[in-house]
């Protein structure tokens, strides 16, 4: 979610929302700006929060959100827990295209 309101300048606020399709179980946190120190710190917040290891994380949006510090922070702290995009019919929206797109 991006709520801007009326003025475009400056850093956003931004909701990190996860979802378990299981459960129906979903937490948020809020989050300035889409810098990976940001989004790896929420992260693992959510995931700490949760009654269950977290297996696989489907993000929805672009490369501004999975990127390859995000990648690497995911795959060092959470080695468990599998990526792919959420849209795994598009070649253009895989894991393994983007991992290449941002070497």
């Amino acid at each position: 979610m991006h709520p801007s309101g009326p003025v475009t300048q400056g850093e956003y606020v931004y909701t990190l929302q996860l979802i378990d399709v299981a459960t129906g179980w979903g937490a948020r946190r809020a989050i300035l700006g889409r810098s990976y120190i940001v989004v790896a710190d929420a992260l693992a917040y959510l995931f700490a929060q949760l009654p269950f290891p977290v297996r696989e994380l489907h993000p929805d949006n672009g490369s501004e959100f999975l990127n390859a510090h995000l990648l690497a922070f995911l795959e060092r702290e959470f080695a468990a827990t599998h990526c792919s995009r959420s849209r795994p019919g598009n070649s253009w929206c895989s894991l393994t295209v983007l991992r290449a797109s941002l070497s």
